[in-house]
This record gives structure tokens, sequence and C-alpha cells, in this order.
């Protein structure tokens, strides 16, 4: 037992019929390696950094049978999906790389992936709730014994580039493009200067003859005055965000950080926090994967929601949504935890002209009430009719707002990944369980 929780960086001692683990502060459970040198080459070691940690090959087979089914005509396939095929289709992983960096030589490319650490420490915290509720060892479900319906499935500790990315991934212009091996080793590509241009396409709102617009005009809401990006800037971006997931995960997979005064485990806390930040990060990287679609606020909506949920405490009253959509608590909570000043003026821009937008959107209504307006829009879901306090019409009045005044309110998408975001740069401040950040 020593020797495992040794390898998940983890301690324990034992000491009057007591147990007390702390986790190994040096332990680094995810990395971002490059793969070339600083004139752009392949290091020398970039075939055995590609081979690291990998789970699986053979994605070949998957890819062949995927593009011989009925109805499928690769030329009906975009750009970054071809190069997603050939770099999942070359059982020659570095050759394909190889060719990858030639062709973006102005990119730069990294290997990401998580440490043994991270499997091995969530293999622990099985063996301690299946332990808590008295499961014989014989009898756990663990390794090929394990459900495969089971909640955690294991796809973050093998995989994390993508949550990872996402302070690079999710934005109007990413900063990279995070790829896939045949080995299942993720590559992450920077992009230079401004980042990658997606294709300027926004869809309509989808209800109603006259279906009213979430998107506005569609013009002036990214231009938040930085024409180019300083020279090594996705790439300190991402330094950032491996570092920032090191911490989050680190506190998250900590026992110490869910063990109250009195020195018990609380299970459900560190499952409660575990959860909401793995569904939260997942809504953003669905936002990232398809930026342009009509249905992403409900991913950005779903993404706060999640949020709501991790800060909502048995001792304080809820937290409600339009708490997070108000650009005064952004400014105040989100934007300080960004330690990059470009990135911090490119979101503090974004915040100005998404309150531009709910003022003149929201005519005569004051900032609060107005992010309240654009809160019913989350609560369509339940229909248009009144629940609980609010009025019956809340939700007609607020899309009424919208067919009159058009605002962006798409902006809500730029919103909730800030809010992610931070808390992956701040987990210590922005990540605890039941009480949200500006509440004593």
């Amino acid at each position: 037992m020593r020797q495992i929780f040794a390898e998940a960086g983890l301690r324990f001692r034992q000491h009057g019929g007591r147990i007390s683990v702390r986790s190994d502060p040096s332990s680094d459970l995810v990395y971002a390696l490059p793969l070339q040198t600083t004139k752009g080459h392949l290091r020398a070691d970039a075939g055995g950094t590609l081979r690291r940690n990998t789970f699986g090959r053979g994605y070949e087979h998957r890819v062949r049978e995927h593009l011989n089914r009925p109805g499928v005509n690769p030329d009906d396939f975009d750009h970054w999906t071809h190069v997603r095929l050939r770099l999942l289709s070359d059982t020659d992983v570095l050759g394909s790389v190889k060719e990858l960096t030639e062709v973006y030589s102005q990119c730069a490319a990294f290997r990401l992936g998580a440490h043994p650490t991270l499997m091995r420490r969530q293999f622990l915290w099985r063996v301690i709730d299946h332990l808590v509720n008295r499961v014989p060892a014989d009898q756990m479900p663990l390794g090929t014994q394990r459900p495969e319906g089971m909640l955690m499935t294991g796809i973050l500790e093998a995989l994390p580039g993508a949550m990872m990315c996402v302070p690079l991934t999710a934005r109007f212009q990413p900063m990279a493009a995070v790829l896939m091996t045949n080995l299942g080793a993720e590559i992450a590509l920077l992009a230079p200067g401004s980042g990658f241009v997606r294709t300027p396409y926004m869809d309509r709102w989808p209800v109603g003859a006259e279906r009213p617009q979430l998107s506005g005009p569609g013009t002036g809401v990214y231009d938040v005055g930085i024409r180019r990006l300083p020279d090594g800037h996705a790439e300190a971006l991402l330094r950032q965000s491996a570092t920032g997931m090191n911490r989050l995960l680190g506190l998250l997979t900590d026992p110490a950080r869910f063990t109250n005064t009195d020195g018990v485990l609380d299970l459900d806390e560190q499952m409660i926090a575990w959860t909401n930040v793995r569904f939260g990060l997942s809504a953003v990287v669905e936002l990232a994967a398809d930026w342009g679609a009509s249905d992403k606020i409900w991913s950005a909506f779903r993404a706060l929601g999640t949020l709501q949920g991790l800060w909502e405490g048995a001792t304080q009253s809820s937290v409600p949504l339009w708490e997070l959509l108000s650009p005064d608590r952004l400014r105040s909570h989100a934007l300080p935890a960004l330690p990059d000043p470009t990135h911090r003026a490119f979101y503090a821009a974004l915040i100005n002209n998404y309150e531009k937008e709910l003022r003149e959107g929201f005519p005569g209504l004051s900032l609060e009430r107005a992010v309240k307006e654009v809160q019913e829009l989350r609560h369509l879901v339940h229909g248009t009719g009144g629940q609980g306090h609010r009025p019956r019409d809340a939700r007609i009045t607020t899309l009424r707002h919208l067919a009159t005044n058009n605002p962006n309110i798409q902006l809500v998408a730029d919103m909730a990944v800030l809010w992610w975001t931070a808390l992956l740069f701040d987990p210590d401040r922005l990540c605890t369980p039941g009480r949200a950040p500006w509440r004593p």
C-alpha cells in the first residue's frame, strides 16, 4: 500500500488507530512537453516523448471503417478534419508529426499527457471509497472488474489535453489545435500571431417564425484593440494552463483538502468538486469544438450552471446564475486570475463589449436587471411559462428584447470560458466547494 501511495504522490502514516494522508506537493500530474527545438526542428527525443504514457493504437482501422460508411464523403470534411484523420490513420507517428510541423512551420508542437501518478491517485480514491463503504478487498470493483457504466470513465486521466487547453481553444480565434495520433498521444499545435481563423459563421436562434438572433449584427464584438499577439504568447498560455491544471487536479485529489477538523474524510465533498470540474470543463470543450453553432449558448449555460453547483453550499443561500453573468463579478473575481497581461487585456475588452451589448439590448434597465433578463434564456428549457416566483411572461419579455434590439448574447459563451479559465489558473481561490468567491 505504501508503494501504491508513493506512486500516486501521496503519503500516509498510521498512529493511534487512525490513518493520516497528505499529498506530495512536488508531484506533477499532467505535462506539456515541446516536440521541437528553438529552431523548429523535431527534437532528438521526440519519438520517445510521443510514445510515453500512451494507452493504445490501431486507430487506422477505425478511421477506415468510418470512411467506408454509407453517405460519408471525405470531400465534405474541413481542413482540420483531414489533418486529424491523417494523424489517426498513419502508423508512422513520428513521420506524420514531422510532416505536420513542416507544413505548419510557423506553429509550435507540444506533446500533452498525464503522468501515471494521476491514474494511481484516482485508483486510490476508488479504493478509499470502497473501504469507507465496507466493501471487502476481494470484492472491490477495480481494474477489469470495474463496471463500464461507472461515472468516472478515466478519459481525463489518459487524455487531459482538451481540458488543459481550454484557454487556448475556446475562443473565436483559437490559439491551438488539439490533435491525437495513432498511438493515442495528444498534440497541441500552437498558432502564431493572432491565432487560427475559424469560419466566420454564427447560426440564428432556432425559435419562432421571426427567429430572433442571439448573435446581433455579428460585427465588432471581438474588436478588443489587439491586432497581433506578442511572440510566444500561445506557448506562455499553454505553460500557464499546464501549471494551473496541475494545481487544480492536485487540489481535487488531495485527501487533506476534504478532511474536516475532526480528521474525517468527506468523500461526498470530493465527489461533488471532482464531478463539477469534470462536467464544467467538458461543457467548455464542447464550446471550443463547435464555436459557431446556435446551440453553443446551452453549453455555456451548462458550464455556468455547473459552477453554480460547485459554489452552492449547505450553509449559504444558492448562487444565482445572474451573478455569474454580471460584468462586475467578472471584472472583480475572474479577470484577476489571468496572469498574462495580454490575456487579461483581451478579456477586459471583451467584458466591456459584453456590457455594451447588454445595455443596448435591454435599454432603460439597470445592468443587474439586464443580466437577470439574460438569465431567463437559461430557463427556456422549462418552457415560456412562469415558475416559482418569476412572472409568467418573464421569458417572453426577454425574447421580445432580443427580437427588438438584437444584442449579441452569444458573448455569454465567452464569459463562461472566462470563468472556467480563471478557475483553472487560480483554483486555490475559485475552486472551493460550497462557497462562491465573493461570499464570506
